[in-house]
């Protein structure tokens, strides 16, 4: 077994926004605070604390016309340990986005760059921190939806995601990629914003190691949301899930809870479900996770 590291951090943040132009707008960010974890390397036998310094630097980028949204959002973070300096990282991530918005559809895209190291990115899939390497991943996302009529709209959803790991040899790591398709058509039931959706997914995962092995997957869910009470909105969804190896295949059940609450003065919300995602041990993963 393993101990989830906790963390505690205090700082402080500053956020300004400014505009540049008539359709430019951007409101970088900063962040400065200390970290603790007491089993940053996850070790059975509890392993040792220790603690330091992060810093983080952000900004939204966006340009806005009639029909479309550009969007440009860099990010650094920089965390220093006093006690264990192999802990030390330095992380980019850069997303942009494009959106265009007709009378009857909308197309949306995002490009995802990241450069991070294995403590960052393996801490909630993997667990295997016990050494630090660098990773560099690309996901590209493109969605394009339409309204049929007034209760009903349909889309799709294409994924290319892309994962190398630098140095990580007798790491248990490797190099993959996942392609993913899905398609989706929702109903609205009422006007108070109940509606039915169904959605089919495949994918596949392409692996550097394991003999170049692939893994398929395949899902449908029914998903149902509604409003229980004033300013709440639910969602739930559930459906049957499939993996199939050369070796074998495998039935199981994915399902999604989200609860929230918006209003002027307090807010909420949970999530909690299963799903499957491809990790860096070039399998995909069963995750279930409540937040």
């Amino acid at each position: 077994s393993c101990v989830v590291p906790a963390l505690c951090v205090a700082g402080t943040c500053l956020c300004a926004p400014h505009v540049w132009g008539a359709d430019w707008q951007h409101a970088p960010a900063g962040y400065v605070g200390s970290s603790y974890a007491d089993n940053p390397r996850l070790r059975a036998d509890g392993g040792i604390s220790t603690s330091g310094a992060v810093g983080e630097l952000s900004a939204v980028m966006k340009r806005l016309t009639e029909r479309s949204e550009l969007s440009l959002r860099p990010r650094i973070r920089a965390s220093r340990y006093e006690d264990d300096e192999s802990l030390d990282s330095d992380d980019q991530f850069l997303s942009a986005g494009y959106t265009w918005t007709g009378e009857r559809s909308q197309w949306s895209s995002e490009l995802g760059i990241t450069r991070d190291t294995t403590l960052t990115s393996e801490l909630e899939s993997t667990g295997l921190v016990e050494s630090n390497r660098r990773r560099g991943a690309t996901t590209l996302t493109v969605a394009p939806q339409i309204i049929f009529t007034e209760r009903v709209s349909g889309g799709m959803q294409m994924m290319l995601s892309k994962s190398r790991y630098i140095d990580a040899e007798f790491t248990g790591l490797v190099d993959y990629r996942y392609e993913a398709l899905s398609l989706f058509s929702t109903m609205a039931l009422s006007d108070a914003g109940s509606s039915l959706t169904v959605t089919a997914q495949g994918g596949e995962l392409s692996t550097a190691g394991f003999g170049g092995s692939d893994t398929r997957d395949a899902a449908l869910r029914l998903g149902w949301s509604f409003r229980p009470w004033m300013l709440w909105n639910m969602t739930l969804s559930a459906g049957p899930s499939l993996v199939e190896t050369d070796a074998g295949s495998d039935n199981d059940w994915v399902f999604d809870a989200d609860i929230k609450r918006q209003g002027d003065r307090w807010g909420f919300s949970a999530r909690g479900g299963r799903s499957q995602s491809p990790t860096g041990r070039g399998v995909l993963t069963r995750r279930d996770e409540v937040s």
